[in-house]
């Protein structure tokens, strides 16, 4: 499992690129011992499928599901980092504005009509990649430990997401099955073993490779030359020219057949659809309660939407799911607005279940500028 001080310090590499000194982050581990570190993850791995064969079963531990890509937060950090300099030249007095959340937030709005239409705020739409809280909150670091500060944070999510992992892996247990040799082994190299160990090698070969660059920057002039800051800005990338947009991957009117149905086969795999998966105890809901007590200390305003959905996608979820939510929302004790947009958008506005297409993008950029008003209003 992905240990907790692991991911303090992944944070705290997101910390030090959301700073206007550009701080470099010197890594406390050798490059020997990350190296070991893998070694001992791949022997454990190799042991596990021989154990998995030689039993014919599989008890999945708990493990990390979701698959984290540090350069996705390391673009995060670098869009930061270029509005900062921008707002710092523009001396201009108005509230920042962050639209937060997964895909769905990055392609169902356009930054630049939400502030043609509330431009008394300075917008700015931090849209990843994912479909978990644990996801959300990994990617919002470097948004949480910048100087960005924002007065109002819109926190674009869906009740889904809140599926407990373990009820993901029976899931896909029950798929497979579990009486074979070959099975056994199927069962181990799952889709969610398969992101664990992959987030494992790739946090360690990551912070081998800066731990190395930062150590040896004298023996490499040309590769990096004084003045270049070694960290999560993307290692020297240059910065967006559009910092405040999110790009957006599905020009598309409509997704093909083929989409739709392994969407439809991940939204199963994940357990969404299913009753039994949603739990209030359970990690998902942690990392959401941890996330909406982490805004709220920086003293933004909160304001969660439920994204818009199709018809099928809608109508697939348990109530189970908003159950949880709520009980969720309570339990963070953070006073915040919900906006239920499930339903606000007709089902030729989607590109797929979930993501909004170009034409969707303009009528629900409209809905939402007019249901934040209000908020938006409070904070003069």
């Amino acid at each position: 499992m992905l240990s907790r001080r692991r991911f303090q310090r992944y944070a705290a590499t997101a910390e030090a690129v959301a700073t206007s000194e550009h701080r470099i982050l010197a890594f406390d581990r050798a490059l020997p011992l990350a190296c070991v570190t893998i070694l001992l993850l791949i022997v454990g791995f190799v042991l596990s499928s021989a154990m998995a064969v030689l039993y014919e079963t599989y008890a999945p531990p708990q493990m990390i599901v979701d698959s984290l890509d540090p350069d996705r937060l390391a673009a995060f950090g670098s869009r930061i980092l270029a509005a900062l300099e921008i707002r710092e030249n523009e001396h201009d007095a108005r509230p920042n504005a962050v639209l937060l959340g997964l895909s769905t937030m990055r392609e169902g709005v356009d930054v630049h009509q939400i502030q043609d239409a509330l431009p008394d705020c300075r917008w700015m739409n931090l849209g990843a990649s994912g479909g978990s809280f644990f996801q959300l909150e990994y990617y919002s670091e470097a948004l949480l430990h910048s100087p960005l500060a924002p007065r109002l944070v819109v926190l674009g999510i869906h009740a889904e997401w809140l599926s407990n992992p373990d009820a993901r892996v029976q899931s896909q247990r029950t798929e497979n099955g579990s009486a074979g040799v070959f099975q056994a082994l199927d069962v181990y190299w799952s889709w969610r073993a398969r992101n664990t160990f992959g987030n494992l090698i790739r946090y360690e070969a990551d912070a081998a490779r800066r731990t190395l660059a930062e150590r040896f920057r004298w023996a490499f002039p040309v590769l990096f030359p004084p003045g270049r800051h070694l960290n999560y800005e993307g290692d020297g990338r240059p910065t967006p020219d559009d910092p405040w947009n999110a790009p957006h991957k599905y020009d598309g009117l409509h997704a093909d057949a083929e989409r739709l149905a392994f969407l439809q086969k991940h939204a199963e795999r994940f357990g969404w659809f299913n009753a039994s998966a949603y739990d209030s105890s359970g990690s998902e809901s942690g990392h959401l309660v941890s996330l909406l007590r982490r805004i709220e200390a920086t003293g933004a305003t909160v304001v969660v939407v439920l994204m818009p959905e199709n018809t099928s996608l809608r109508n697939a979820v348990p109530t189970e799911a908003f159950t949880t939510m709520g009980e969720a929302l309570e339990a963070s004790g953070v006073k915040v607005a919900l906006i239920d947009h499930r339903a606000l958008v007709d089902d030729a506005l989607f590109y797929d279940h979930a993501h909004l297409n170009y034409e969707g993008r303009k009528f629900y950029g409209e809905r939402l500028s007019e249901a934040l008003k209000p908020y938006v209003a409070r904070l003069r």
